[in-house]
C-alpha cells in the first residue's frame, strides 16, 4: 500500500508511524500517495488537512466554511509540481488553473474520492482549466450555464466523455476535442494544461478568438494527429515543439497572426497530409525540407503571406501533390517541370513566378479555381475569396464581421442546401443575395417570418434549409429564379439598406416593400435588374436623387417611390421607360419642371401622380399627349399654366390640380378638389393618406388627431389602409367607416393586451379583433342581417380594456347594445354616445368613467337598462333622465372605495323617473330619492349580495343582460326556482358573493335543469339513483364533476354533452344559459327542448352546437349566424321555418352543417365563405331555385353533400366536378337536370344517389337509396343488437360490413371480448365523434382501426393516455374527441393518420398487433420500441405508405415475413432486440429506400444475402449479436457512398475480410469483431480514420485481424 494512515491507539504490525504524523508524511511525501479528494466533511478551511477537499454538497457534516479558489490544499500542491503548472499560478485565485482546482475539489461531484494522481481526475482538471481559459461560460452552446445543449454541458457531474466536443477511447481518454467550424465563442488561451491530455490525438477549434501562443499548449501531444485551428488570433512564432508532433497528419494555422518563417524541421512530420499555413503572416522563404513530405503531402497552402526568395526546386519532389496555392507572397522564381507534369488539381501563383502549365495567375487564377469548387460545409474563408471579386462586392465589406456580407457569408457556409454547391452556382448566389438583403433590413426583427419569427402563417420563414422559393414574400419561376419579392402593404418592419447584392437577382420582375424604414440611396441595387416590371416602394426613407440606373429599367410598368425623402429633378430621361403605366413619385420632395419627354410615354402611361413635391414651372403641353392617362395629380406644387385642352377632353378619372393652374374641365382645385374626389374614391390598399385627408373632414374627428401617428385614430386609419375587406370600397362606405370606428375603439381601449381575441391574441375562441374577414365575424360583435352593428358585448368578468371611448364609438348609428363591465375604461362619455339615437342597452358597471354623466345620454330615448355602477362620476342629476321614457333599469352608484374627494354625484332623482316604477334604481345616499327603498352601501349590498339573501341575489341578476326580470315574479319559474336552489339549498353556492362568476355558473345550469325537467331526466337528475360515471346534477358537489360537463382547468364551463340518444330533456332552453360565456360545446341531440335557439345568442366561444332531433321552432335566428366559432351546427329534425340568411356566411369556422328534415325554404344561400365546410345536409326541407355554382370553391373541404327532397331545380351545377374530395353525393328527390360530372367516375365515391333522370355514366342505378346500390348504411349511436353474432340480421350494420373487410378472421365477432368486438361495439354504443358516419366513411374505419389495436395491446393498462388514464398531457385514447388530437398520433391536414410515435422508453404496450391496423392505409410511420407487443408482424401487411418502422425491445417471434419485405416505402426498419428466428430473405433487396435497417440482437441465422448491398442509401445496417454465418459479400463495396455505420459483430461470420471494405469512403463506424474472420485492415481504410470530413470514429475487430489503426490496442477484446 502507498498510505496506511491509523491512529496510534490501533494496533497495526506494518504501520511505520501513526496519528497526525503518519498523515503529515503522507500529505508531503509529494509521491503517488491515496489521497482522496473529497470523502465528506473537511475540519474546516485548513487546506494542509489530509482528508482534502470536501463535496459535501449537502452540508451532511458539521458547519465548515469553502476555501476560496486557489487556496492551498493536497490537490493543489500535486499539480504545483507538475511541469506543466507555471509558478505562482495558484496564488491568483481567479486564474483557470485556480478556478478549475476549485471546481474539481469542491463543486465536481464526479471527481469526488478519486485519488489525486488518478489519471481521470487529472483529465477533468486539464479539460476544467482549458474550459476556464477559453472563456466557457460565455462560449455559444454547451457552456456550464448554458441552456441550448443537444448533448451533455462542459463541467457537469457526468463522465466528461460524454461532455460536448469531445471523444473518448474505450478506456475513456480523451483522444478528440472537436468544436463546430464556424466557432464556439472561444476566447483566451490555450492553457499548458492542455499537454496533460496525452492521448488527444485531434483538437479543432476554427473561427474562434483563442490568442497567445501554442507552444506550452502542444508540448507532449505526441499522439496528435489533426490540428486544425485556422481564424483565430494566434501571435508568435511557429514553437519548436510543434515539429516534434511527427504523428501530425493535418495543420491548419491559417488566418491568424504569427510571426517568423518556417522551419526546416517541417521535414519531421512524414505524414503530414494537410499544410495550411495561409494568410498567416509568416515571413522568410519556403525551406527545402519541405521536399521530404514527398510521400505523404497531398495539399499545401502558403498563399497571402510575406514570405519571399525563389520557388523551392524541392517542390517537384512532392509526387502526392494536389494542391499547390502559394500566390499572395513575394516569390520569384518557376514552378518545378516536375509539378507541373502532376496535374494538379489546384495550382495557383502570383504572376511573378513563372509557370508553365497555369491558365492564369494572381487574383485571376483565384477566381477560376474558386468558381469551380464546391462549398464545404464551414468554409466561410473560400466563400468570401470568391464574392470578394465578383463587381457587386464593396471593398474591405468581408472586414466587418457584423457586415450582411459577412453574415450572409456565415449562414450560407452553414447552409444545408447550398453546401456542395459550386461557389459560381446560381443557385447559390441567389441564396446569398437573398441573406444579405435580409440581414441588411434586420431580418431578425421583421415582424413576421424573420429566421427565429414565431409568426409566419404562409410558407416558410427566411433563412430556413428548404428551397428559397418557399420562403415567405418570395416567388420564382419554374427554373428555381426569384422573380417576385412582396411584403405586404402594411410593411413588414425592415429597417436598413438594400444592398447592391440585391443586382445578383438577375430574374427579378416584381419588387414591393411598402411602409417600412428603408433608407439609403436605389443606385447600386438596381443595377442590372433588367427584368423588373413593378417596383413599389412607397412611405419608406429613402433620400438622394432618383438614380440613373432608374431609366434603363426598361422593362418597368408600375413604379411608386411615393412617400419618400428624395431630392434633385425629374430626369428627362424619363422617357425611356416606353412600357411605364403607373408612376407614382408624390411626396418625395422633387424638384424641377416636369419634363416635356413624358410625353414620350403617350401609349402607356395610365397613372401620373406627382402631387404634394416642389415642383416649379409650367404644365407641361406634352401632358396633352399622354391619350392613355385615366389619373392625373399634380396638386400641393408651385406649378403655373393652364391643362392642356385634350387632356380635358379624356374625361379622366381622376384630375387634381392646384388652383394656380388653369382647368377647364375641373369643378374646383387643390384641398376642395381632393375632398370631393376622395368622397366618391376607392380605397386602393395601402392609401393611408387618401383615407385621412377624407377622415379629417368628419365631425366626429378631432383637430390634429392624425398628426400623431400613435393616436388610436392614426392606428386605426393605417390598419384600414391594409385591410384586405376594406380594399375596394370607398372611402366613404358605410362598412368602411364601420370598420374604422370598431379599429378606432381597439386601440383607443388597449386592443393589443385584450385579455382575449386581440389581434395577436392566442386565446380566442371566436374570430379575433381586425381580422381581414366580416367585422361581424368578430368577438362580441353582433349584426343585423344587413351587416350592422347593433350589439358589443364582452364578457361580464371583462376582457382588460384600458384607455377611453372614442368619439368615433358614434359612427356606429345601429348600435343597440354595448355592454363592457370590469374594466378600465376611463374618460368621459359625452362624445362617445353622440348620436347612438338607437341604443337600449348601456352596460359599463365597474370600469372607472370621470366626469358628469353628459346631456347627451339623456338624449337616448330607447335605452331601457342603464348600468354604471362602480365608476367615478361627479356632478348633478339632470331632470332630463325622465326623457328616457323606456327606461327599465337605472344603476348609478359611486361606491365609496372608488371615490375621490369631490367627486360624488348629488341632485334629485326626477318624478317623472319614479313614475316609471323601475325595476331596479340604486342611487347614492347623497342623490335625494323619493321612490327609493333604501340607498348607497345598503341598496347595493341588495345588489352585490356581499350580505347574502336570495333577495339580493334576484336583484342582481335581474341586472344582467341575459336574464328576463320579470321571470323572477313567478315563483315556479326555472329562474325563480334556480335562485332559490343556488341561495337556500346550495352548500357550494352559501359562502359566495352574488357576483361570483362560480355562483352565476351554478345558476345558469340550474335554470336550465329546472326549464328542461330536470327531475325527470333520464340519468343524473338531483334525485336519480342511475348516474354511475359522475355525481348527478344539483348536488352540492362542484359542477365541474356533474353528469354530461366539462370544465376548463380553472374551472369554468366549457362543455355540456348529453348521451346522443337523449336524456328526456322537455322544455324551452332558457336565455339563461348565455350566461355560460365559456362554453363552447354544446350536445343533446334526442330530445325534446323547444323554445327559440336566441337562448344561445350570447355564447360567443360556442364551437358545437349540436340539437338534433329535437322541437326548437321557428327560424333561424341571426343571433346564431353571429357564433362565428361554430365548427359544427346541428339543428335537423327541428320544426325550422323560414329560409337560409345569407348571414351563414359568417360561420367561416363551421365544418359540419345539418340543417335538414326542417320546414326551411328559399334558395340555397351562397356557401363559398364556409371554407373549412366538410360536411353539407339540407336534405328533406322544402329549398328550392337552383344549386348555388358556389359551391365549387369549397373543393378543399367538402366531402359530404345531402340535397336530397326538396324542391331544387335547374342544371345540375358544373362546379360539383371541382368537388374532387366529395365521397357522398345525394340529390334524389328534387327536379334538377343535366350530367352529373364525369370526375365522380373516377373518385371512388361511397354514395353517389340521383334521380332517373339525370344522365349519369357511373351511376349503376337511381332514384332512392332503398333502390339504388350506391345506398350507404349509416352508424346510429346508441345501444346496439350486440356484436357478438356473425353478420346476420340480428348483428349491428357495422359489424355487417366489418365482416366483408379483408382484414377480419372469420368468427372474430362470435368472441363478445376480442378486441374487434370490444372496438365495434365502442364505436357503435359509445363514440359520438362515429355517430351519424357511413360505414365506408375512412374517418370511421381508421377509428375502429384504433380502437382495435387499442384493445389488443391492453389500453386500459398502459402507462399514458389510456382512456381511464389519469397521466396525460396530451387528449386520451377513445375520447370522442378527434382522433388526430390523441396521444401519440399525427395526422394530415386531412385527417388521415400518417404517424403513431410512442415513447422510445415505452408505454406498457402488451399484446399482438392486429391486423386491422393495416386499415391504416395512409400510415408512414410506427414507433413503439421497449414494450412487450408480440405476434407476426404480418399485420403490417398492405402498410405501403410506411417509411418507418421501430419496434426495438419487444416480444415479436418467428422469421420475418415475405409481407414486410413488399412495403417499398421504408426508409428505417429497427427489429432489434427480439425474438426474430430465420433468415434474412434475398428479398430484402425489393426495399430499395431503406437507410436503417436494425435487426440485432436477435436469433436471425443464415448467410448476408447479397441483395442487401443493392440497397444504395443504406447509411446503417446493424445486425450484431445474432448467429449469422458465412462470408462477408464482396458486393458491401456498392455501398461506397452510403454506409456509416456497420455492425456484424458477435456473430458466425468466417473467411477473409472483403476488399470491398475498402470503398466503403463514408464509413464512421465499423465492428466486426466476434466472429471468425481473417485478413488484413487496409491502408485505405486506415486512411480514413484522420479526415475530416467523414472520418472513421469507431474501428473493431478481432485480434487474429491485422489492424494497425484499430481501437483497444489493434483488436477487440
Amino acid at each position: 500500500m502507498s498510505a496506511l494512515v491509523v491512529d496510534c491507539d490501533l494496533d497495526c504490525s506494518c504501520c511505520d508511524s501513526c496519528g497526525e504524523v503518519a498523515a503529515a508524511a503522507v500529505d508531503t511525501s509529494g509521491g503517488p500517495g491515496e489521497i482522496v479528494i473529497g470523502g465528506g466533511p473537511s475540519n474546516g478551511p485548513d487546506f494542509g488537512h489530509s482528508t482534502g477537499f470536501s463535496t459535501d454538497r449537502n452540508n451532511t457534516g458539521a458547519a465548515q466554511s469553502v476555501p476560496a479558489a486557489g487556496a492551498s490544499s493536497p490537490f493543489v500542491e500535486y499539480l504545483v509540481n507538475l511541469p506543466v503548472t507555471a509558478p505562482g499560478v495558484f496564488d491568483d485565485p481567479i486564474s483557470p488553473q485556480s478556478r478549475a482546482a476549485y471546481w474539481v475539489s469542491y463543486e465536481d461531484l464526479y471527481s469526488a474520492s478519486l485519488p489525486i494522481t488518478d489519471p481521470k481526475l487529472l483529465q477533468r482538471y486539464a479539460l476544467a482549466a482549458f474550459y476556464f481559459a477559453t472563456g466557457g461560460d460565455n462560449w455559444g452552446q454547451c457552456g456550464r450555464e448554458s441552456t441550448s445543449c443537444a448533448t451533455t454541458s462542459w463541467l457537469s457531474d457526468s463522465d466528461e466523455c460524454t461532455w460536448y466536443s469531445l471523444g473518448c477511447t474505450q478506456q475513456h481518454q480523451i483522444f478528440e476535442i472537436r468544436f463546430p467550424p464556424d466557432g464556439n465563442h472561444l476566447v483566451g488561451i490555450l492553457p499548458a494544461e492542455l499537454s496533460l491530455l496525452t492521448g488527444l490525438k485531434r483538437l479543432l477549434a476554427s473561427s474562434n478568438s483563442i490568442n497567445g501562443g501554442l507552444d506550452a499548449p502542444l508540448a507532449g501531444l505526441s499522439l496528435l494527429e489533426i490540428l486544425y485551428l485556422p481564424s483565430n488570433q494566434f501571435s508568435g512564432s511557429i514553437p519548436d515543439s510543434l515539429y516534434t508532433l511527427t504523428n501530425l497528419s493535418f495543420l491548419s494555422l491559417a488566418e491568424n497572426s504569427f510571426t517568423g518563417t518556417i522551419s526546416p524541421d517541417i521535414g519531421q512530420l512524414t505524414r503530414l497530409a494537410k499544410l495550411n499555413l495561409g494568410k498567416a503572416s509568416l515571413s522568410g522563404t519556403i525551406p527545402d525540407m519541405i521536399g521530404s513530405l514527398d510521400a505523404s503531402l497531398t495539399d499545401l497552402l502558403l498563399n497571402d503571406n510575406l514570405l519571399a526568395g525563389p520557388v523551392p526546386a524541392a517542390l517537384g519532389q512532392l509526387t502526392n501533390l494536389a494542391k499547390l496555392e502559394i500566390q499572395g507572397n513575394q516569390m520569384t522564381g518557376s514552378i518545378p517541370a516536375a509539378l507541373c507534369a502532376q496535374q494538379l488539381g489546384v495550382l495557383i501563383v502570383d504572376c511573378e513566378v513563372q509557370c508553365s502549365c497555369c491558365d492564369s495567375c494572381g487574383s485571376a487564377a483565384v477566381a477560376a479555381v474558386l468558381a469551380s469548387s464546391v462549398l464545404s460545409g464551414g468554409d466561410t474563408s473560400s466563400l468570401q475569396s470568391y464574392l470578394q471579386v465578383h463587381p457587386v462586392t464593396a471593398p474591405g465589406v468581408f472586414e466587418h464581421a457584423h457586415s450582411p456580407q459577412s453574415l450572409a457569408a456565415s449562414w450560407i457556409a452553414q447552409d444545408s442546401l447550398s453546401v456542395g454547391l459550386q461557389l459560381s452556382d446560381p443557385k447559390l448566389l441567389q441564396r446569398y443575395a437573398l441573406a444579405t438583403f435580409y440581414f441588411a433590413t434586420g431580418g431578425d426583427n421583421w415582424e413576421q417570418c424573420g429566421r427565429n419569427s414565431a409568426a409566419c402563417s404562409s410558407n416558410n420563414p427566411w433563412l430556413t434549409d428548404g428551397d428559397d422559393c418557399s420562403w415567405y414574400s418570395l416567388a420564382c419561376n419554374p427554373q428555381g429564379e426569384v422573380f417576385e419579392i412582396r411584403f405586404p402593404h402594411k410593411g413588414n418592419h425592415l429597417n436598413g439598406i438594400l444592398p447592391a447584392e440585391l443586382s445578383l437577382l438577375t430574374g427579378l420582375k416584381w419588387l414591393l416593400a411598402s411602409s417600412n424604414e428603408l433608407r439609403g440611396g436605389l443606385d447600386a441595387p438596381l443595377a442590372g435588374l433588367s427584368l423588373l416590371e413593378i417596383l413599389y416602394l412607397p412611405s419608406n426613407q429613402f433620400t438622394g436623387s432618383i438614380p440613373d440606373a432608374f431609366y434603363s429599367l426598361t422593362s418597368l410598368n408600375t413604379l411608386s417611390l411615393a412617400d419618400n425623402a428624395f431630392t434633385g429633378t425629374i430626369s428627362p430621361e424619363i422617357r425611356l421607360l416606353a412600357n411605364l403605366r403607373k408612376l407614382d413619385l408624390g411626396k418625395t420632395s422633387l424638384s424641377g419642371t416636369i419634363p416635356n419627354s413624358i410625353g414620350s410615354l403617350d401609349s402607356t402611361l395610365t397613372d401620373l401622380l406627382l402631387n404634394d413635391n416642389q415642383l416649379t414651372g409650367p404644365v407641361p403641353a406634352a401632358f396633352g399627349q399622354l391619350t392613355n392617362l385615366e389619373k392625373l395629380q399634380v396638386q400641393g406644387n408651385q406649378l403655373t399654366g393652364s391643362i392642356p385642352s385634350a387632356l380635358c377632353a379624356q374625361q379622366l378619372g381622376m384630375l387634381i390640380v392646384g388652383c394656380e393652374v388653369q382647368c377647364t374641365c375641373c369643378e374646383n382645385c387643390g384641398n376642395a378638389a381632393v375632398a370631393a374626389f376622395l368622397a366618391s374614391s376607392v380605397l386602393s390598399a395601402g392609401d393611408t393618406s387618401m383615407l385621412v385627408s377624407y377622415l379629417s373632414a368628419l365631425p366626429v374627428t378631432t383637430p390634429g388627431v392624425f398628426d400623431d401617428p400613435f393616436s388610436p385614430q392614426s392606428l386605426a386609419a393605417s390598419w384600414i389602409a391594409q385591410d384586405v375587406f376594406s380594399a375596394g370600397l370607398q372611402v366613404s362606405d358605410s362598412k368602411l367607416l364601420q370598420r374604422y370606428a370598431l379599429a378606432t375603439f381597439y386601440f383607443a381601449t388597449g386592443g393589443e393586451n385584450w385579455h382575449q381575441c386581440g389581434r395577436e391574441s392566442p386565446s380566442c375562441g371566436a374570430t379575433h379583433w381586425l381580422t381581414d374577414g366580416d367585422a361581424c365575424a368578430w368577438y362580441s360583435l353582433g349584426c343585423t342581417q344587413q351587416g350592422d352593428i347593433f350589439e358589443i358585448r364582452f364578457p361580464p368578468h371583462g376582457n382588460r380594456l384600458i384607455g377611453s371611448l372614442p368619439a368615433e364609438l358614434s359612427l356606429l348609428t345601429g348600435l343597440k347594445r354595448l355592454l363592457a363591465s370590469s374594466n378600465g375604461i376611463g374618460g368621459t362619455l359625452d362624445a362617445p354616445l353622440a348620436g347612438l339615437s338607437l341604443l337600449e342597452i348601456l352596460y359599463l358597471p365597474s370600469n372607472q368613467l370621470s366626469g358628469s354623466i353628459p346631456d347627451s345620454l339623456y338624449s337616448l330615448t330607447s335605452l331601457n337598462s342603464l348600468t354604471l355602477a362602480e365608476n367615478a362620476l361627479t356632478g348633478t342629476m339632470s331632470p332630463d333622465i325622465g326623457q328616457l321614457v323606456s327606461l327599465k333599469d337605472l344603476f348609478l352608484p359611486s361606491l365609496e372605495k372608488l371615490r375621490i374627494e369631490g367627486n360624488q354625484l348629488s341632485g334629485s332623482i326626477p318624478a317623472a323617473v319614479c313614475a316609471q316604477q323601475l325595476v331596479t334604481l340604486v342611487v347614492d345616499c347623497e342623490v335625494q330619492c323619493t321612490c327609493c327603498d333604501n340607498c348607497g352601501d345598503a341598496a347595493v349590498a341588495a345588489i352585490d349580495g356581499s350580505t347574502g339573501g336570495l333577495e339580493s341575489f334576484v336583484a342582481y341578476l335581474k341586472t344582467l343582460p341575459f336574464t328576463l326580470s320579470s321571470a323572477f315574479d313567478d315563483s315556479s319559474s326555472p329562474q325563480s326556482r334556480a335562485a332559490s336552489w343556488a341561495i337556500e339549498e346550495d352548500g357550494l353556492s352559501a359562502s359566495l358573493p352574488v357576483r361570483d362568476p362560480k355562483l352565476l355558473q351554478r345558476y345558469a345550469l340550474a335554470a336550465f335543469y329546472f326549464a328542461t325537467g330536470g327531475d325527470s331526466w333520464s340519468q343524473c337528475g338531483r334525485n336519480s339513483a342511475g348516474c354511475a360515471t359522475s355525481n348527478p346534477w344539483l348536488t352540492a358537489a362542484d359542477e365541474c364533476t356533474w353528469f354530461s360537463l366539462g370544465c376548463s382547468n380553472d374551472g369554468v364551463l366549457v362543455e355540456i354533452r348529453f348521451p346522443p340518444d337523449g336524456n328526456r330533456l322537455i322544455g324551452p332552453v332558457p336565455p339563461d344559459v348565455s350566461l355560460l360565456s365559456g362554453l363552447k360545446r354544446f350536445s343533446a341531440p334526442t330530445n325534446a327542448m323547444s323554445g327559440s335557439l336566441d337562448a344561445f345568442s350570447g355564447l360567443s366561444n360556442l364551437q358545437t352546437l349540436y340539437v338534433s332531433l329535437n322541437r326548437f321552432r321557428g327560424s333561424i335566428p341571426a343571433s346564431v349566424y353571429s357564433l362565428t366559432s361554430l365548427d359544427t351546427l346541428s339543428l335537423e329534425q327541428n320544426a325550422l321555418t323560414g329560409s337560409i340568411s345569407t348571414l351563414i356566411g359568417r360561420l367561416t369556422d363551421v365544418s359540419v352543417l345539418e340543417l335538414g328534415s326542417s320546414s326551411l325554404a328559399g334558395p340555397i344561400p351562397d356557401v363559398s365563405r364556409l371554407m373549412h365546410l366538410s360536411e353539407l345536409n339540407l336534405e328533406k326541407t322544402s329549398l328550392s331555385g337552383t344549386i348555388p355554382e358556389s359551391i365549387g370553391s369549397l373543393h378543399a373541404s367538402l366531402t359530404d353533400v345531402f340535397l336530397n327532397d326538396n324542391r331544387l331545380t335547374g342544371p345540375v351545377p358544373a362546379a360539383f366536378g371541382q368537388l374532387t374530395k366529395l365521397e357522398t353525393l345525394q340529390i334524389q328527390g328534387n327536379q334538377l337536370t343535366g350530367t352529373i360530372p364525369v370526375a365522380f367516375c373516377s373518385q371512388n365515391m361511397s354514395a353517389l344517389v340521383v334521380d332517373c333522370d339525370l344522365d349519369c355514366s357511373c351511376c349503376d342505378s337511381c332514384g332512392q337509396p332503398e333502390q339504388a346500390t350506391a345506398g350507404i348504411v349509416v352508424v346510429v349511436a346508441g345501444p346496439s343488437n350486440g356484436v357478438g353474432q356473425a353478420a346476420s340480421a340480428g348483428a349491428s350494420p357495422l359489424v355487417q360490413y366489418l365482416e366483408t373487410l379483408p382484414v377480419t378472421a372469420p368468427g372474430v365477432f362470435n368472441d363478445p371480448n376480442s378486441p374487434q368486438s370490444l372496438a365495434a361495439s365502442w364505436i357503435t354504443d359509445e363514440d359520438l365523434y362515429s355517430a351519424g358516419l357511413p360505414t365506408t366513411d375512412p374517418k370511421l374505419l381508421q377509428r375502429y382501426a384504433l380502437a382495435t389495436f387499442y384493445f389488443a395491446t391492453n389500453g386500459d393498462n398502459w402507462e399514458f393516455c389510456g382512456r381511464e388514464s389519469l397521466s396525460c398531457t396530451a387528449t386520451t385514447w377513445l375520447t370522442d374527441e378527434d382522433e388526430c388530437t390523441w396521444f401519440s398520433l399525427g395526422c394530415t391536414n386531412q385527417g388521415v393518420v400518417w404517424e403513431v410515435r410512442f415513447p422510445a422508453n415505452g408505454n406498457r404496450i402488451n399484446g399482438p398487433i392486429p391486423a386491422e391496423l393495416s386499415l391504416l392505409t395512409g400510415l408512414k410511420r410506427f414507433l413503439a420500441s421497449s414494450n412487450a407487443m408480440g405476434g407476426s408482424l404480418d399485420a403490417l401487411a398492405g402498410l405501403s405508405l410506411l417509411e418507418i418502422l421501430y419496434l426495438p425491445s419487444n416480444q415479436f417471434r418467428g422469421s420475418l415475413p415475405d409481407s414486410l419485405y413488399s412495403l417499398t416505402s421504408l426508409k428505417t426498419v429497427s427489429l432489434a432486440q427480439n425474438g426474430l428466428t430465420g433468415s434474412i430473405s434475398p428479398q430484402i433487396g425489393q426495399l430499395t429506400d431503406l437507410g436503417v435497417l436494425e435487426l440485432g440482437s436477435s436469433t436471425l441465422a443464415g448467410p448476408i444475402p447479397t441483395e442487401m448491398f443493392q440497397l444504395v442509401h443504406l447509411k446503417e445496417l446493424n445486425v450484431e449479436r445474432a448467429f449469422l454465418t458465412g462470408t462477408i459479400p464482396e458486393s458491401i463495396r456498392l455501398l461506397n457512398a452510403s454506409l456509416t455505420d456497420l455492425l456484424l459483430n458477435n456473430n458466425g461470420l468466417t473467411g477473409p475480410l472483403p476488399q470491398g471494405l475498402d470503398h466503403l469512403t463514408a464509413l464512421e463506424k465499423l465492428e466486426i469483431q466476434g466472429n471468425q474472420l481473417t485478413g488484413t485492415i487496409s491502408a485505405a481504410v486506415c486512411a480514413q480514420r484522420g479526415s475530416l470530413a467523414q472520418e472513421l470514429s469507431t474501428l473493431m475487430v478481432d485480434c487474429e485481424v491485422e489492424c494497425s489503426c484499430c481501437d483497444n490496442a489493434n483488436c477487440a477484446s
